[in-house]
């Protein structure tokens, strides 16, 4: 399998191509050259052969089927993509591919090759099926590094999308493998976490609080954290005196905007990571959601609010009535007395009219003291 030479305006991994395919058994990297147009292999290096299995396994298809499809994981090297099932390993795969190719057709058919020379991507940790690491040729999942980048006509007698693959190894992957999942851990917390530096710049978020919030990584990540709460300028100037301080803080609220400019409200916990020398090295941030406690609140001034109003028209209702009643009273009051006063000048036997005027008495006595709790 011959490779093109290459000029000396390439890349520093272009240009070594040729060193690389001039010792073919003791080069280090898999490489493998695709058609720009197609994706398909056009020639492959001794190292690829050894680890993938023979150029012809190859030829026929897009190689970037070759990356692992977690739909299919026995028979994605050997047969084409059917265009479904594609998991974000192999879509990575392809995009970085094409992003090489698409910018070296562009250059082709912009009549400026040597603009097509200056793309190059790596992408890390795409699994790919092996075919050539046991004599049957059996399908085995192994983690690749790989730098794309090309060559045109011009420079080496064939245009092609140059793929060079750095095998990872099992210390490397198992290390890999646990830093993703800590990183997986810290990023998509059910608990927002961000850095920021003794300038209230924002070192890191996670994509809990990107979520939140409705930025992206760009929008985010780099700018003044004054720029996201605009409302509370004067706290957060009063929590960076308090971190600044040495204080960690607790539950301090503080609204934030969203990217479509909504307010929402967050609680922020937070201290001071220092650098060695003692200087303020970036904080510590967890933030959480104060929706549900502003909403609560809300509800239970709202049910004391017409809890009041309540009272206040019970009130009035009484008054109103024991207004009406009390007319009455005294008016029945003073019936009682004028009839009293009558029984008092009439002939009547002494005990009849001892005991009507007492009766009388009582009800005048109840009366009044009725309409004194009134």
């Amino acid at each position: 399998s011959k490779f093109p030479s290459m000029s000396s305006n390439n890349s520093n991994l272009l240009q070594s191509t040729v060193q690389f395919l001039s010792l073919p058994n003791t080069c280090p990297l898999t490489i493998i050259a695709l058609d720009p147009t197609t994706g398909k292999p056009i020639s492959v290096n001794s190292t690829f052969e050894h680890i993938f299995g023979p150029l012809y396994k190859f030829q026929e298809w897009e190689f970037c089927n070759a990356a692992c499809d977690d739909e299919d994981e026995s028979s994605a090297a050997t047969k084409p993509a059917t265009g479904g099932g594609e998991v974000n390993n192999r879509i990575k795969f392809r995009n970085a591919i094409h992003k090489v190719s698409n910018s070296f057709l562009h250059g082709i058919n912009s009549h400026h090759p040597h603009s097509t020379t200056n793309t190059t991507t790596t992408i890390r940790n795409i699994e790919m099926l092996t075919l050539g690491t046991n004599e049957a040729g059996l399908p085995i999942r192994k983690y690749f590094d790989w730098t794309i980048g090309c060559v045109t006509e011009e420079e080496g007698g064939v245009d092609a999308v140059i793929l060079y693959g750095n095998l990872v190894n099992e210390v490397e992957e198992s290390n890999r493998a646990r830093d993703a999942e800590l990183i997986d851990f810290f990023q998509n917390a059910p608990i927002a976490m961000h850095w920021l530096n003794s300038d209230g710049t924002v070192l890191w978020a996670n994509q809990t609080e990107l979520n939140v919030l409705g930025y992206t990584a760009e929008e985010y990540i780099g700018q003044p954290i004054m720029n996201f709460c605009p409302d509370e300028k004067e706290l957060v100037l009063e929590i960076f005196q308090q971190l600044g301080s040495g204080n960690a803080i607790a539950d301090v609220p503080v609204r934030f905007r969203t990217k479509d400019g909504k307010i929402v409200h967050l609680l922020i916990d937070s201290n001071v990571a220092y650098k060695k020398d003692g200087s303020f090295g970036h904080t510590r941030c967890f933030i959480r959601d104060d929706t549900a406690r502003k909403i609560r609140d809300a509800r239970v001034q709202l049910l004391l609010d017409e809890n009041e109003r309540s009272l206040m028209m019970l009130d009035n209702f009484l008054s109103r009535t024991l207004h009406h009643i009390m007319g009455p009273l005294h008016a029945l009051r003073a019936t009682c007395e004028a009839v009293g006063d009558r029984l008092q000048t009439q002939s009547f036997d002494a005990k009849e009219r001892e005991i009507s005027v007492e009766l009388l008495e009582r009800a005048s006595d109840t009366i009044s003291g009725s309409a004194r709790m009134i």
